[in-house]
């Protein structure tokens, strides 16, 4: 299995965060705890990421708390969103480009939770072919409550590490889990960057990669189509 040691240095120019920046605005979003907007960050945006690369290299960046939302569900709870900031998100989608790739080639060929280029349409047809295929009579959907909230920190952190030896890297995503959040709670809907770096892409990837290598170690058929969240 192979082992990454620098990687911390893909941070550190201003085109690789010009381009997580270009991702975060096809995202759109409202501003985290500073209140800053994507707009207000683009106003002056060469001024913006030298700040940002001038803390990177000089290890002095600090991501802030989120900015925590309750949004009222149908069925009368809440789902809670976290909104970080703008320079937050953009450093975060860095380190998802730097680490999806990593990962995402450990993962069991039936896996289509977070995966690129896969969709839930796709495990319905993975799961088609299985009925057809090994006579099967049942397909179960299961979701898991409170997924998000329950991840184990610790584990993703040891999950990562397994591959990834880069201490600043490891340091600096040891500081998006531990940022915190500010509470806010909002009534109605509003539109942005839907989870926090917690949740992120790559993180549940990983913690998903751990659950995919132990059911690899079972002998079911294996379709994990319980990780769709739609």
């Amino acid at each position: 299995m192979r082992v990454y040691y620098s990687l911390y240095g893909r941070l550190l120019n201003k085109e690789s965060l010009y381009n997580g920046f270009k991702k975060v605005w096809r995202a759109k979003g409202t501003a985290g705890i500073d209140e800053q907007s994507l707009e207000q960050f683009a106003s002056n945006l060469s001024n913006e990421l030298d700040k940002l690369l001038i803390e990177l290299k000089t290890k002095q960046y600090r991501p802030s708390a989120v900015k925590r939302v309750e949004i009222p569900k149908d069925d009368g709870g809440v789902r809670k969103l976290g909104i970080p900031t703008v320079r937050d998100r953009i450093v975060q989608q860095c380190l998802n480009d730097i680490l999806s790739p990593i990962f995402e080639e450990q993962f069991h060929p039936s896996s289509y939770g977070y995966q690129p280029h896969r969709s839930g349409h796709d495990a319905i047809n993975k799961a088609t072919m299985f009925i057809r295929q090994y006579d099967l009579k049942h397909v179960v959907d299961m979701g898991l409550s409170k997924c998000f909230d329950l991840l184990d920190q610790e584990l993703i952190l040891t999950s990562i590490s397994r591959r990834v030896k880069d201490g600043s890297i490891l340091r600096l995503i040891k500081q998006f889990l531990e940022s915190g959040v500010k509470p806010i709670t909002v009534i109605g809907i509003i539109y942005s960057w839907p989870l926090e770096w917690a949740k992120s892409v790559v993180l549940t990837e990983v913690n998903f990669l751990h659950m995919n290598i132990q059911c690899l170690s079972q002998t079911h058929q294996f379709q994990e189509t319980s990780v769709l969240f739609l």
